[in-house]
């Protein structure tokens, strides 16, 4: 697991303090590449990994706030809602100043195998290679889907899974990650509770688009890994600790519809135990789940609420309002309805939360797990980022 470039020398696996503290060195998935430098728009994709810095490219005119404003730091957040079913504010309030906001970003892993493949030589917005191997393997998710290996490997899209016999970035196999931010108030800026960093984040108004910087706190934070193991990739997720207030507003409140498994929240107090008395911010973020093995549900009535805790994994910055909290099979009209939605070893599964999302809208489309909409959630194989919000 190595930053981009490789050589970055104030790069560490996770940085320890909050804000400009004792070690501001970037972690190592805050310096992946942004799902926009992997499919730009008007391609030109770069044929390395490595890069001193991010180049973000977008099919619509972008205007700087002020003369200063940066558009080249590690950490743009281009989409503002929930696949388009949930916008989520901060404070009680739905002005822009106080809107989530997200990004989605690979590692070296993926972006190299995507560039070999030539899943990413692309004129404008179309991308025959691309296009051609999803259309293969979604074809016959029986056989291809779920797989770290196949004699039609140059024929579709299969990312590369972790193997512990081969060192280096080319054995840790494919890594996404979907990282959750906002602004903070006077008061969480001198807590101490949250990462934060300086982003890039766009407004629409007036018919132009403008690019702004500010400090933003961290408030979520998606990893999904490919691995030899778990094919159809593990999901792991976390929230900061005070994301969910005491007093949710009445009129839309955010409630968790499936509680934190028991051992998830044994494995968190567990670590939180280790890191109490530290200055390490990661002591203010909780593991809300993980998923591996995929399950052909939903769990039957009575099952125990840690088996649907499971097989529903939701972030509540992520999947927040009931229909992506209670996800299953396939989305229609704005709920989920029953469809197999998962190929794990020529098997298909019904399956739900993070997974099964990956699955319907990943999967099965030939994306192997991964997929890309503009405005949508971390799906990165589709096409490309026309527009920012």
């Amino acid at each position: 697991m190595t930053c981009r470039p490789a050589r970055q020398p104030a790069c560490r696996i996770w940085r320890s303090s909050h804000g400009s503290g004792a070690d501001p060195g970037l972690p190592v998935w805050q310096t992946y590449r942004h799902k926009n430098e992997l499919f730009p728009a008007g391609g030109g994709t770069a044929a390395q990994f490595d890069s001193k810095q991010p180049t973000y490219r977008y099919g619509v005119p972008l205007t700087k706030a002020m003369p200063a404003t940066s558009q080249t730091l590690w950490n743009n957040l281009d989409e503002s809602s929930q696949i388009g079913l949930c916008t989520l504010f901060a404070n009680d309030s739905t002005s822009d100043e106080w809107r989530i906001l997200y990004e989605a970003k690979v590692n070296r892993a993926l972006f190299d195998y995507a560039n070999a493949a030539g899943l990413t030589r692309c004129t404008g917005v179309t991308c025959k290679t691309l296009a051609a191997r999803r259309r293969t393997t979604s074809g016959n998710l029986a056989s291809y889907g779920g797989r770290c290996t196949s004699p039609d490997a140059a024929k579709i899209v299969m990312l590369p899974c972790a193997d512990n016999s081969v060192t280096g970035d080319p054995g840790e196999g494919a890594i996404e990650v979907k990282a959750v931010w906002r602004k903070l108030t006077q008061a969480e800026m001198g807590s101490g509770r949250f990462f934060t960093t300086k982003v890039i984040y766009s407004q629409y108004q007036g018919g132009s688009t403008t690019v702004h910087n500010d400090t933003y706190g961290l408030v979520g934070l998606h990893i999904i890994h490919k691995t030899s193991s778990f094919p159809t990739f593990v999901f792991a997720t976390w929230e900061q600790v005070d994301d969910i207030g005491a007093n949710p507003p009445p009129d839309i409140p955010v409630v968790r519809a499936h509680a934190i498994p028991s051992a998830i929240q044994n494995v968190t107090a567990d670590v939180h135990g280790q890191l109490n008395g530290t200055q390490s911010v990661w002591q203010y973020y909780k593991l809300v789940g993980v998923q591996g093995q995929p399950v052909d549900g939903p769990p039957p009535a009575g099952a125990p609420a840690d088996q649907a805790s499971y097989y529903y994994l939701a972030n509540i910055v992520v999947e927040t309002n009931q229909a992506l909290q209670n996800f299953f099979g396939r989305v229609q009209a704005g709920s989920p309805v029953p469809a197999k939605n998962l190929y794990a070893g020529g098997r298909s599964y019904q399956m739900g939360g993070c997974q099964g999302c990956h699955g319907f809208q990943g999967q099965s489309v030939g994306g192997d797990m991964i997929d890309h909409e503009p405005d949508s959630f971390v799906y990165l194989l589709r096409g490309r980022s026309e527009c920012t919000e």
